[in-house]
């Protein structure tokens, strides 16, 4: 963990992460699980309990298939998004977060991992999505 000043912190290690808060109101935070999942967020607090949060993912699940004719078979699901919405605190850890994203570069695909030997390709054209999600963070 690096810490040079308060409001910055990094973790120097696997998954990287970054968290900048320049003042008490904004938070800016950056993570990535190499190499497949990367997520930025800048989140303001609007009032108690109350923030607006934008934000962009890289997200890849990765699952075995059951009858795969080599152990190294996979399904990959992959997908980008940027995305603003409002997230409400509603304590014990809980939070309401209701976003808009638009959603792009989604795959299904089969292979032996997610940068070659890709096979079965179904893409999805980009579009707009609503999401509302309950959240609980320890």
């Amino acid at each position: 963990m690096w810490r040079p000043i308060d409001r910055l912190k990094a973790k120097l290690a696997l998954p990287p992460a970054v968290e900048w808060r320049p003042n008490d109101d904004w938070t800016f935070t950056a993570n990535q699980f190499p190499l497949v999942n990367f997520n930025a967020t800048a989140c303001c607090r609007l009032a108690d309990g109350l923030s607006l949060i934008a934000f962009y993912r890289a997200d890849t699940e990765i699952y075995f298939l059951a009858d795969r004719a080599q152990n190294s078979q996979q399904f990959f699901v992959f997908d980008q998004r940027a995305a603003v919405g409002l997230e409400r605190t509603l304590g014990r850890g809980f939070a309401l977060e209701a976003t808009a994203s638009y959603i792009f570069d989604r795959q299904l695909f089969q292979g032996t991992n997610v940068l070659s030997g890709r096979t079965d390709v179904v893409t999805f054209d980009p579009g707009l999505g609503l999401s509302l999600q309950l959240l609980w963070r320890r």
